[in-house]
């Protein structure tokens, strides 16, 4: 059984993000708690995975192939199967990396919005960009493409 914070949140994720329900064949597919309900794993299929983590004041969001493992980890064994959609939404849309001041402003700006508002700014950017996330994560050479990203996100 499912408890309420986790599920008032996945009652928000399924308002906020209908269109990827109506217009992209996503479905809700692992809604999980840990620390007695205060945490929250929720994962959306369709033509890729969308991972949120809610709880304790924060909310992380990630996107993952097809294929990504439904767990509270972005790594297994080193290998990153689970990309930030911040840093995947600038890259397939071509947006210059984040300085490190630019981070910061940006970082600061999300952790003042509330859950509905951060959750919408995620929506309507991810509208935006979902074809082109699913190409990415869809590439026949994804790991040199993986590569490319990391060395944009990570360096």
């Amino acid at each position: 059984m499912t408890g309420r914070l986790c599920q008032q949140f996945a009652d928000k994720v399924r308002s906020h993000f209908e269109f990827l329900y109506s217009e992209h064949d996503f479905k809700l597919e692992r809604l999980e708690e840990a620390s007695a309900g205060e945490r929250c794993l929720l994962v959306l299929q369709g033509q890729f995975r969308i991972k949120f983590l809610y709880g304790k004041g924060d909310l992380e969001v990630f996107v993952g192939r097809s294929d990504a493992p439904m767990i509270w980890e972005d790594k297994i064994g080193g290998v990153r199967m689970w990309l930030p959609i911040w840093g995947i939404v600038r890259y397939v849309a071509g947006e210059p990396k984040f300085t490190s001041k630019t981070l910061k402003e940006f970082g600061k700006r999300l952790a003042a919005m509330a859950t509905d508002e951060y959750l919408a700014e995620i929506a309507s950017s991810l509208r935006r960009e979902v074809s082109r996330i699913a190409e990415f994560l869809g590439r026949a050479d994804f790991s040199e493409e993986l590569g490319r990203f990391e060395e944009y996100f990570y360096t």
